[in-house]
C-alpha cells in the first residue's frame, strides 16, 4: 500500500494536474429513484416505482428529495439519505392514502389531501411545499413540508395542504388557473405560476401572507386578465411549462410552445395586470421568433419544460424534444437575445439529440423539471423512462504539459586551435533552463555562468581538450553540445 500511494505521488507529480469539479458534457448519472437500475423503465403505483414523473425538488435544510410523480396522482419525499440511494423507498406520498396507491383525487372528489396529475414542484424558504395541481387546476401549498408525519396506518399517507390558489373552478380571472404546470418562489416572497392552459405566468407577491382563493397580483404573457390565447413576441407565451425565480429578482420561463426561455429583469415589477414584457430570449434567435427546430445545436431548444439556475450560474434548460439537457455559461445571464449552450447532458454532443435506443445512465426520454441538490448536484425528471437521475459534480483531472527537455548551443565553431592556457567560450540554451554546466575531458563538470546565455573560463591543457556543455532543467538535460580546442 506504501509502495503504490508514493507511486500515485509520483505520477501526479511528474505529469501535473489541475483540478476542478462541475457537471460535465455527457456525464453518468450516480444515482436513480424510480427504478432498480440504470437501464430499467418499469412503471406501477408501488412506493419504489414512478410512472411518467415530471417534478423534483430539494430542500437545502434537510436534504430530503420531493418527487412529483404525476401519473400516480402524488408527490414522493425521499429522506436524505434515500435519495442518495438507487431504488430507494419514499417516507410519504402527498395526494395519495400511502405510498402504494395512486388514483387521481384517491378515486373520489378534489380535496386537501388528493393530487391529480400534479407536475412541477418547489420549495420556498419558510419549507413550504407548493405543488401544481395541473388537473385540479389549482396550487397546494403545504407547510414544513419536509418534517411533517404522514398519516395512515403505515405512516406514509400525505399530509392536508393548509392554503389553495386557483379554484373554486377552473378560468382565466386572477384568482382562476387552467392546468397550472410549474411553480417558484423567489427570495422576495414572490410565488410564481405557470398557467399553462391560460398561455401566462401569474405572481402572487407577499405570498407568506396570502390565504386561499387569493388573487394574483399580476402577470405576464398576456395583455389583461381575462386574455388567454397563446401567441408569441415579447410580452406574450404559448404553453409555459417551467419557471426558474432568482436570487437577483429575475424571472426565466419555460416558454413551451414558443421553444425558448423568456428572462424577466426586476420580474416582480414588471408583472402587472396588463402583462410585461420580456428582455431576452434563450433558444431562438429573438424575441419575435418562435420556430421549432429539427437541427439539434447550441443555439435552439425544442418544446422546453423547465429551467433552473444553479449556483455557478449556469442556466440548465430541459430541452424535452430533443431528449437532452442545455447548459448555458454565467455570460447568458447578461445575455444578448439567442445566447449558446456550452454543455449537455443526455447527449453525447451539443450536436446531438433525438431519442434514445434504450434507457442509461447517461440518457433521457423526455427530460422534465430540473432542481439543484447537496454539493451541486442536479435532480433531473425523465418522464419518458419514469425515474428521476441525479447528477453530481465530477472532478475533472486535466493533465498538465511537461516542461519541454531545454537545449544548449555553443557559439562559433566546434574545433578551436589556441596557445593560451584558458579561453572563454559562451553559448545559449532554450526551454525551461535553471542551470548550465560543462566539462573538460573526465573532469567533474562546473557551473557556467548564466543559463539562457552563458559563458565558462575553461582551462586548458596542452593538445586535445574535448569540451562537453549541458543544460539543466524541470523537462530534463539537453542533449550535450561538444567542442574541441586543441592548445599549442
Amino acid at each position: 500500500m506504501k509502495n503504490s500511494t508514493l507511486l500515485l505521488a509520483a505520477l501526479v507529480g511528474a505529469i501535473g494536474l489541475a483540478r476542478g469539479a462541475s457537471i460535465q458534457t455527457y456525464q453518468p448519472a450516480d444515482v436513480v429513484l424510480g427504478q432498480v437500475d440504470f437501464k430499467s423503465m418499469a412503471q406501477d403505483d408501488k412506493s419504489t416505482y414512478l410512472a411518467g414523473p415530471v417534478g423534483v425538488a430539494s430542500d437545502p435544510a434537510t436534504g430530503k428529495v420531493f418527487v412529483s410523480d404525476s401519473d400516480n396522482n402524488r408527490v414522493l419525499r425521499f429522506s436524505s439519505m434515500a435519495a442518495a440511494q438507487s431504488g430507494a423507498e419514499p417516507e410519504i406520498a402527498f395526494g395519495q392514502k400511502n405510498s402504494n396507491s395512486g388514483h387521481a383525487n384517491q378515486g373520489g372528489a378534489a380535496g386537501a389531501n388528493t393530487l391529480s396529475a400534479p407536475r412541477a414542484i418547489t420549495l420556498d424558504a419558510q419549507g413550504r411545499l407548493w405543488v401544481a395541481d395541473s388537473a385540479n387546476n389549482r396550487v397546494l401549498g403545504f407547510e414544513h413540508a419536509a418534517g411533517v408525519q404522514g398519516t395512515g396506518p403505515d405512516g406514509t399517507g400525505g399530509p392536508a395542504a393548509t392554503i389553495v390558489l386557483g379554484q373554486p373552478t377552473a378560468g382565466s380571472a386572477l384568482d382562476r388557473m387552467y392546468l397550472p404546470a410549474a411553480v417558484a418562489v423567489g427570495p422576495d416572497d414572490t410565488l410564481w405560476v405557470a398557467d399553462y392552459g391560460n398561455n401566462r405566468v401569474l405572481c402572487f407577491k407577499n405570498i407568506s401572507s396570502k390565504t386561499t382563493g387569493s388573487p394574483a397580483t399580476g402577470l405576464l404573457g398576456q395583455p389583461g386578465a381575462n386574455a388567454d390565447q397563446g401567441a408569441t413576441g415579447p410580452a406574450r407565451m404559448n404553453g409555459p411549462y417551467g419557471l426558474c425565480a432568482d436570487a437577483a429578482g429575475r424571472l426565466w420561463v419555460a416558454d413551451s410552445g414558443n421553444s425558448r426561455v423568456l428572462r424577466f429583469t426586476d420580474a416582480a415589477a414588471t408583472a402587472t395586470v396588463n402583462g410585461g414584457t420580456a428582455d431576452a430570449v434563450i433558444g431562438q434567435p429573438g424575441l419575435s421568433a418562435s420556430a421549432g427546430s429539427d437541427t439539434f445545436d447550441d443555439a435552439h431548444v425544442n418544446l422546453c419544460t423547465s429551467v433552473y439556475l444553479d449556483a455557478e450560474d449556469t442556466l440548465w434548460v430541459s430541452d424535452y424534444a430533443g431528449y437532452r439537457v442545455l447548459g448555458f455559461p454565467a455570460a447568458a445571464l447578461a445575455l444578448a437575445s439567442g445566447a449558446r449552450a456550452t454543455r449537455v447532458i443526455g447527449q453525447p454532443g451539443l450536436g446531438s439529440g433525438g431519442a434514445p435506443a434504450s434507457p442509461s445512465e447517461r440518457n433521457f426520454s423526455h427530460p422534465w423539471q430540473i432542481c439543484g441538490g447537496p454539493g451541486g448536484s442536479l435532480f433531473i425528471a425523465d418522464q419518458g423512462y419514469n425515474r428521476v437521475l441525479r447528477f453530481s459534480p465530477t472532478e475533472i483531472v486535466v493533465p498538465v504539459p511537461a516542461p519541454a527537455v531545454p537545449t544548449v548551443k555553443i557559439t562559433g565553431k566546434k574545433n578551436l586551435t589556441t596557445t593560451k592556457p584558458k579561453l572563454t567560450i559562451k553559448g545559449k540554451a532554450t526551454g525551461q533552463v535553471t542551470s548550465v554546466t560543462y566539462r573538460i575531458g573526465s573532469k567533474p563538470a562546473k557551473k557556467a555562468k548564466g543559463t539562457a546565455s552563458w559563458s565558462i573560463q575553461a582551462a586548458l591543457k596542452p593538445g586535445k581538450n574535448k569540451l562537453t556543455v549541458t543544460a539543466h532543467g524541470p523537462g530534463g538535460d539537453s542533449a550535450p553540445a561538444r567542442l574541441t580546442v586543441i592548445r599549442k
